[in-house]
């Protein structure tokens, strides 16, 4: 009997032990002969033995050891959702630049750039009514932000340039025109003019962005992607690392024709000598 009651007890060990310790051929061979060894011992003494022998068993190796991380190699694994992913960081605009992006032109007199005269900084603008004030701010609030300070600001007031909505200026075929009065030694803009017809208005703030990139001096890029491509492009409501590398060009050259808003002409005509003027226009 005392052979009998062994074996039943090794039995309920066996069944119990979890799917990952269950004994090979050679681990049963380990605990017969541990009982064999143990003949006149008690059935207490080999349950105790037998309990040894099927600890270290368990012991060799855990789950998580003996089944891969990946099942199946062809699948990739899940990141590590504990580690938390760091935020992406915003492109970096040059803060200082070596030369002039290339396809990219600027308004010319007498093969001089124009700028904005620092001295009568910032430009004021009147968005024409009120629908529109919001998508004027936006595209003030642009180029203030390019690293130049503040270039533009939106008034309700009597303002350098007020934006006429209507559409009826601007040349058949085009969405929008920026006019500008010129001399040998001043440049003033007179008008912007904006179509309106079937243009929401984030794209109309792409569109009043291209347009006071003409006031500030910037002419039409080449290249797709920057808000001074020569044409109407649906994109993101932002400056290129290109507008933004041909602003700080432009406004970096020592001799420059300047450009003065109408709230200072007087000024302008009494400091440059103005003599007269024509109006050049610059479509979208």
């Amino acid at each position: 009997m005392r052979w009998s009651k062994s074996i039943i007890l090794t039995l309920v060990f066996l069944l119990a032990l979890p799917a990952f310790a269950q004994p090979s051929l050679s681990d049963l061979f380990q605990i017969g002969q541990a009982l064999q060894s143990r003949r006149g011992s008690s059935d207490l003494e080999n349950a105790l033995r037998l309990g040894g022998v099927i600890i270290q068993m368990s012991s060799r190796g855990s789950y998580q050891e003996r089944v891969p991380y990946n099942r199946y190699p062809h699948q990739p694994r899940y990141p590590d959702l504990r580690v938390p992913t760091p935020a992406p960081q915003p492109p970096q605009h040059p803060a200082t630049v070596s030369g002039r992006p290339a396809g990219y032109e600027y308004i010319a007199v007498g093969g001089k750039t124009t700028r904005l005269d620092p001295s009568y900084l910032p430009l004021t603008i009147n968005p024409g009514d009120q629908y529109h004030y919001q998508t004027v701010e936006k595209a003030v609030e642009i180029w203030n932000n390019a690293g130049m300070g503040a270039l533009f600001q939106v008034t309700s007031g009597p303002a350098d340039l007020t934006v006429d909505w209507s559409g009826r200026s601007v040349t058949p075929g085009t969405r929008a025109e920026t006019r500008l009065h010129t001399s040998r030694n001043v440049v003033v803009p007179s008008s912007i003019s904006v179509r309106t017809e079937g243009r929401d208005r984030y794209e109309l703030a792409r569109v009043m962005t291209h347009e006071l990139g003409h006031v500030l001096g910037l002419d039409h890029s080449q290249h797709r992607g920057d808000m001074m491509y020569r044409s109407e492009q649906q994109g993101e409501l932002a400056l290129s690392n290109r507008d933004i590398q041909m602003l700080h060009w432009l406004y970096s050259q020592p001799d420059y024709v300047p450009v003065v808003g109408a709230t200072n002409t007087r000024a302008a005509l009494n400091s440059y000598s103005l003599n007269s003027f024509n109006c050049e226009g610059h479509e979208h």
